[in-house]
């Protein structure tokens, strides 16, 4: 399982960041900013929905189950987390 915190951008330092994660999730910076973590459970490959719907595909039960959604293009579409292996 992988976690997720929300807001967060990757640290420009050189020498990265100091960052604590507290089991309730909540999430302290050396900087004095804090966040919220939230468990990722195993998945396949995570993409972005979004942008298929602002290409004019219409995500429905119908053309999602009925085969109307192909493949190929499911695959055009960039990852935007890779697949995690299951535990």
């Amino acid at each position: 399982m992988s976690v997720l915190i929300r807001g967060m951008e990757m640290p420009n330092k050189k020498n990265g960041a100091v960052l604590i994660i507290y089991p309730d999730g909540k999430c302290a910076f050396e900087d004095g900013k804090t966040y919220q973590a939230a468990p990722v459970p195993p998945h396949g490959r995570l993409i972005d929905a979004d942008g298929l719907i602002a290409a004019g595909w219409q995500l429905s039960r119908d053309n999602i189950f009925t085969g109307k959604f192909e493949a190929a293009l499911l695959s055009s579409v960039p990852t935007i987390i890779e697949a995690e292996e299951r535990e």
